[in-house]
């Protein structure tokens, strides 16, 4: 599958905005292999893949920020757990009911969450690079997993409340607290990330589609420019070193 970084994204737009600044005192009127390339065309071009760009840098930006929150919010499991082993151990009823309990809050007791900078390298890698966030997928399932465990705690805790040991109410009412932002941020992570895809295919479509986006456009403006007014000319020279990159 052909790929391009976010920055040559960026650096795409940025020279398709330079050469119509160039252009924008000279009349452009050609056909291209598909359509008519005017000076209003190249704008529409420049004001769609910048509205593109920016939606994408928004999107991006918040995904961050849920990932950070994500990590916040993880965070309480092991302390919750801990408190749920020290409870429950405490309880004076046969093991066989209890060892469920501690068993599953042992697992999430040693939940570990993103170090602070391997949380900043994947924010680096999501917003800069453009990696297409196959590491943070995969650890997705290891986030679910543990927001459906701490479900099934807080299932054992009630089922141990419903035998008559009521001190346990304030501990589930903060754990099934805690499961409904596990449940809130892993919900929104999914729901941006698709928003991610989807923004990435049309600016995909305004960049890099086959004669009508804009590295095609800029390379016909530009053959255009040359033939029409000479490879020794100013205008030329002044478009000739407007350079983009294409994925691989």
């Amino acid at each position: 599958m052909k790929t391009i970084s976010e920055t040559a994204h960026a650096h795409n737009v940025q020279q398709f905005e330079q050469l119509t600044a160039m252009l924008s005192a000279y009349e452009i009127s050609f056909k291209s292999k598909k359509t008519l390339i005017t000076n209003q065309v190249l704008e529409k071009l420049k004001a769609d893949a910048k509205e593109a760009t920016h939606i994408i840098d928004l999107l991006l930006t918040y995904y961050c920020s849920q990932l950070a929150k994500r990590e916040d919010a993880y965070a309480a499991i092991s302390n919750l757990a801990d408190a749920c082993i020290a409870s429950v151990s405490s309880i004076p009823l046969p093991r066989i009911l209890v060892r469920p309990c501690i068993a599953l809050a042992q697992q999430l007791s040693d939940f570990e969450v993103i170090s602070p900078d391997k949380l900043a390298y994947y924010t680096v890698e999501v917003k800069e690079t453009g990696k297409n966030l196959l590491e943070i997928d995969k650890m997705n399932y290891k986030y679910s997993k543990a927001a459906d465990d701490f479900f099934r705690l807080i299932q054992q805790l009630e089922r141990i409340v419903a035998l008559g040991e009521k001190g346990l109410s304030s501990q589930i009412a903060a754990c099934k607290e805690t499961h409904l932002q596990l449940l809130a941020v892993n919900k929104s992570l999914n729901e941006t990330r698709e928003k991610i895809i989807r923004a990435r295919s049309g600016r995909s479509n305004i960049l890099y589609a086959s004669n009508m986006g804009i590295v095609d456009v800029a390379h016909d403006t530009k053959v255009y420019i040359k033939n029409s007014y000479g490879a020794h000319s100013n205008e030329w020279q002044k478009v000739s070193a407007i350079d983009f990159r294409r994925m691989k």
